[in-house]
């Protein structure tokens, strides 16, 4: 079956317009995860009760664990998936897994001002992927 110039042109357009809504999509996606983990954060930090602090943190695990589902930021597209940047990429978010697990063991041990510091970390681990990759 041969299609005309017409139905050629109006077939490639609408590909591309899935292809950027679905770009707008994940970008989207990862940008909701970001504003969970920024507010779980924020929670956890205002908190001087130890199980809203570690309910925060679990929130703010997750919504890391969904981020990482997300395709890689704009910043990263053209890169390789075995890349130096998008190794240090994911990394990040395990970096921010390991942080948060750990505050929330502290948090459990009853140390919640010990807690907070390293939940303070989380910040600025943030702030530097951030600068990197955003």
């Amino acid at each position: 079956m041969k299609l005309s110039k017409n139905w050629q042109a109006l077939v490639g357009s609408a590909v591309l317009a899935l292809a950027t809504v679905t770009s707008f999509s994940a970008a989207a996606n990862l940008k909701s995860e970001m504003r969970a983990m920024g507010g779980s954060v924020s929670a956890a930090l205002k908190t001087d009760d130890s199980q809203t602090f570690i309910q925060s943190l679990q929130q703010f695990s997750a919504a890391v664990e969904q981020a990482k589902q997300q395709p890689l930021p704009y910043s990263l597209h053209d890169k390789a998936a075995d890349s130096s940047e998008v190794a240090d990429y994911k990394q990040g978010f395990q970096t921010l897994l390991d942080t948060a697990k750990q505050a929330i063991e502290t948090a459990e041990k009853g140390d919640l001002p010990q807690a907070k510091q390293q939940a303070e970390q989380l910040l600025e681990i943030r702030n530097g992927y951030h600068k990197k990759y955003k």
